[in-house]
């Protein structure tokens, strides 16, 4: 009977580990830079990160 039941009544599928850690990090990438944007070394610091690694990661984020 389990086995008959539609998609519909399935809860949706759940994302890896790497893709909820990307996307929070994405999330406070863009946090910081709504918040510090003009200043990249302070959006970094708050973030607890270097400058380059800030910068690499919005690269890879596609951020700027």
């Amino acid at each position: 009977m389990l086995d008959m039941l539609d998609s519909q009544d399935s809860p949706p599928p759940i994302s890896t580990l790497n893709v909820y850690k990307s996307n929070a990090e994405r999330q406070a990438l863009s946090d910081a830079l709504a918040r510090y944007g003009s200043n990249m070394s302070v959006a970094a610091r708050m973030l607890g990160i270097s400058r380059p690694t800030f910068y690499r990661l919005l690269h890879k984020h596609r951020l700027r």
